[in-house]
């Protein structure tokens, strides 16, 4: 009797622990059961070419149409090898993978890919026929050219969908994914979903698998092997030089330019009819080079350290300074602009920073001119008080800062001691200049106040009629007429109870206050069902422990009275 019921103790034990071992494998299934479908591909019925091809749909949103297609079995209604590929322009669309059957499970392993190929690449693939040319279609070295991009999660999402037939989901963030490095990054998705059919009815928790990962791998920055190619020199004395990337970065190339160069073998670089070509329509007139009292510079060598250079026109000097001829004198990067019209002198000289005499035209009653030793773009960057930086006012004759300035006998101003740029008649008769302002408009509503820029056309450097730069202004949240929202919103929630998610958005830009989205959702069909079927099973397991744990218990005190009986006869 005693062995009898020791082997019913024995026996509920080992039940106990199998449907402990069960309970665990329920509670770990549904933990990977849990999350979002993003994939859910088609089960090929079998190795033709219309199964496949319904694969290929599964995935893909480029559809099956001229796919090439290779697939081997040796077991009956499912692929070993499957090799399916489409090539559109240089883009490959690529399907290989294997659908195979054991006599206990079915092992399910596909690898989906769209790339961009080089031109080589694409045009041996199309040279391809399958199944000889299965090994150059993954060779690696096929794709080695190809490039590495940083996608952001936003991004990867709208990339993939994109691609391929992914359920409108969102995607999760998971670093150091599999024990790799920290410099490797996963998004990705796994779902694992219970599929029972009548050919595996004997094999209970067969699963087939959808899983997507797009990594996003640190790359060593690519660094430009820069190579400058040129064209031989040309009669106006300049070339062509443009640049190529040896190590195709494809980025931070530099621009095309057109250096000067030596043609004629000279001191002087540059061609005094191009010169001419160039200049005479900034300054209004015909403007002559000289050097050393002559204007013939055609094939000269000057060789003296200083000799004289002037730019002349008709009747008058514009700029004349002393050059040292140890040195080219590069007349392609020298500049002159004068008044076109008005009643405002000004000459403005560039690409010569060496000491100078300029002469600017005097329109006016005024002896006052504002000189600028600084380089500046164009009159309108001199300040309308002169009083910036670099800025010089003179009352001719006057002299500031190894800067004088006297009025000449033909009615100009003659400044000598300049470095850089040049001057303009500087007055304040408002009575003979009436300044002609144009403002832009009024910028966005900052802390109360909006600003705006007014410039006077006639440049008269007086501020009498100038509009006013500022205002007072009232920002009043999602509701200013020239400001632009820039919102950053955070993740979805998780779908809760009431089948609502919901996320928190902020205007960057100040425009609008803060505000919360929400959108519905719900939990789909297999979901439900599944997490039915979970609890369900999970009771039962749960009431036959606890059965079985009464069961022995009660047999324990059995045992225990039979026990004290014995000792108590004794």
């Amino acid at each position: 009797m005693k062995h009898k019921k020791r082997d019913r103790i024995k026996k509920l034990l080992i039940l106990l622990i199998i449907l402990i071992l069960m309970l665990l494998t329920i509670i770990l299934n549904k933990i990977i059961l849990s999350g979002n479908v993003v994939l859910i591909t088609s089960i090929p019925a079998d190795c033709s070419n219309e199964s496949i091809k319904a694969l290929w749909n599964s995935i893909f949103i480029e559809t099956s149409t001229n796919i090439q297609i290779y697939a081997n079995t040796t077991h009956t209604g499912r692929c070993d090898n499957i090799t399916a590929y489409k090539l559109n322009g240089n883009t490959i669309y690529m399907m290989i993978g294997a659908y195979s059957q054991s006599e206990l499970s079915l092992y399910n392993s596909m690898s989906v890919a769209k790339m961009n190929l080089t031109q080589e690449a694409a045009d041996k693939i199309r040279t391809l026929s399958l199944p000889s040319g299965i090994s150059t279609l993954i060779d690696i070295n096929m794709y080695k050219n190809s490039t590495t991009r940083n996608l952001n999660l936003s991004q990867t999402d709208s990339e993939i969908r994109s691609i391929f037939k992914v359920e409108p989901t969102t995607w999760q963030d998971i670093t150091n994914l599999w024990g790799l490095t920290d410099t490797f990054y996963s998004f990705n998705y796994t779902e694992i979903s219970t599929k029972n059919r009548s050919v595996f009815s004997a094999v209970s928790g067969n699963h087939s698998y959808s899983f997507i990962t797009i990594t996003e791998v640190e790359v060593p920055p690519c660094i430009p092997n820069i190579i400058e190619h040129n064209t031989s020199c040309n009669s106006s004395e300049t070339k062509l030089s443009w640049y190529t990337d040896s190590n195709n970065c494809g980025s931070n190339i530099p621009e095309n330019k057109t250096p000067s160069c030596n043609y004629n073998n000279d001191t002087i670089l540059g061609n005094s009819d191009e010169f001419k070509s160039r200049i005479n329509p900034l300054v209004g007139e015909d403007i002559t080079i000289f050097i050393n009292n002559t204007s013939n510079l055609s094939s000269q060598n000057f060789t003296n350290l200083s000799e004289k250079v002037e730019f002349k026109g008709a009747e008058k000097t514009y700029l004349e300074f002393y050059w040292d001829f140890s040195n080219y004198l590069d007349i392609n990067k020298i500049s002159l602009e004068r008044q076109s019209s008005g009643n405002k002198g000004y000459l403005i000289v560039k690409g010569v920073n060496v000491n100078k005499t300029i002469y600017v035209d005097r329109l006016n009653s005024s002896s006052k001119v504002c000189a600028e030793n600084s380089e500046i773009s164009s009159i309108s960057s001199i300040s309308s008080n002169c009083n910036k930086q670099d800025e010089i006012l003179l009352n001719c004759p006057d002299s500031s800062n190894s800067i004088t300035c006297e009025i000449s006998s033909n009615n100009t101003f003659k400044i000598q001691g300049l470095t850089h740029s040049g001057a303009t008649e500087f007055w304040y008769n408002d009575t003979e200049c009436i300044p002609n302002w144009t403002c832009s408009s009024w910028q966005d509503c900052i802390n109360g106040i909006q600003i705006r820029n007014c410039t006077d056309k006639n440049y008269c450097f007086s501020l009498a009629n100038k509009p006013p730069t500022n205002q007072t202004c009232t920002s009043l949240p999602g509701n200013q007429s020239n400001c632009t929202a820039n919102w950053n919103c955070t993740s979805w929630s998780n779908c809760n109870a009431e089948n609502k998610q919901s996320r928190i958005c902020k205007d960057n830009a100040n425009c609008q206050q803060d505000k919360t989205e929400t959108k519905n959702c719900s939990a789909t069909t297999s979901d439900v069902f599944r997490y039915i079927y979970f609890s369900i099973i999970t009771i039962l397991v749960i009431a036959i422990i606890i059965v079985v744990i009464l069961l022995l218990i009660e047999l324990l005190s059995h045992k225990k009275v039979a026990d004290f009986n014995v000792f108590s006869s004794s």
